[in-house]
């Protein structure tokens, strides 16, 4: 595990002298726009995330890592490993941050200290503070849940068949799913399978909100480290 930590450290350090600038500008932006006008854009704080997931097969490639990895005391395992817990753990820290960040900003309201509060937008500012708590916290959930499982994958595809296939994997993905959304809508429509009733699913997920958000985090962690071990023995078997 300390080889791992150390691989995660090693993975951020590497990114910060582009990610740290481009980040700290994206907070101050979205802090203000969550306390003044709509505390849901701290979703968007997962950008800040992608900043120091992004560059890394980048940055592997052009300061040729493969050379380094090969020297240092450490499994090479591990050090893909570290890679996937490091995209799981970045998108994380976001997520948290930016339901902190929610949070106060429905505690404190402070939209209303701005002037021309009878203006349309500040009205359409104002019921988004006046809306649920949780339906402000839900897009962060959304986001997170798709980007970590989004990039955690193409990580994968990326380190087995190389970073060039990786917007074939997306539209090969994007087709599968095409395709089952529309099978899904003609069964449907024929009534060969039972019709789905969106709305009474959400009340379904309301009454357990709570319970289905710890097991979505708990499920994306046991994907990422899935994925990190097929990477990790496919790229052994190569080695050999």
């Amino acid at each position: 595990m300390k080889d791992i930590l150390r691989m995660m450290r090693f993975d951020l350090l590497s990114a910060a002298p582009l990610a740290l600038v481009p980040l700290i500008v994206i907070v101050l932006a979205l802090t203000g726009i969550v306390f003044l006008i709509f505390p849901g854009a701290a979703a968007f704080m997962l950008a800040g995330a992608l900043l120091f997931i992004l560059p890394q097969g980048t940055i592997a490639e052009k300061s040729d890592f493969a050379k380094l990895y090969g020297t240092l005391p450490v499994d090479r395992r591990n050090i893909t490993r570290a890679r996937f817990l490091f995209i799981f753990t970045c998108l994380f820290v976001a997520e948290v941050f930016a339901l902190v960040l929610i949070t106060l900003s429905l505690q404190f309201r402070l939209n209303t200290l701005l002037p021309n509060q009878n203006a349309e937008f500040m009205q359409v500012a104002a019921q988004t503070f006046n809306s649920s708590a949780a339906s402000n916290y839900t897009l962060t959930v959304v986001l997170f849940t798709v980007a970590c499982f989004a990039f955690s994958f193409m990580e994968m595809t990326g380190q087995i068949f190389g970073r060039e296939s990786d917007l074939k994997v997306i539209f090969i993905a994007m087709g599968i799913l095409t395709v089952i959304g529309v099978a899904f809508t003609i069964l449907s429509d024929r009534d060969i399978i039972p019709a789905f009733n969106i709305e009474a699913f959400v009340e379904k997920l309301k009454s357990i909100r709570t319970a289905l958000c710890i097991g979505i985090h708990i499920v994306l962690l046991g994907l990422n480290i899935l994925f990190g071990e097929i990477t990790a023995n496919a790229l052994a078997k190569r080695e050999l």
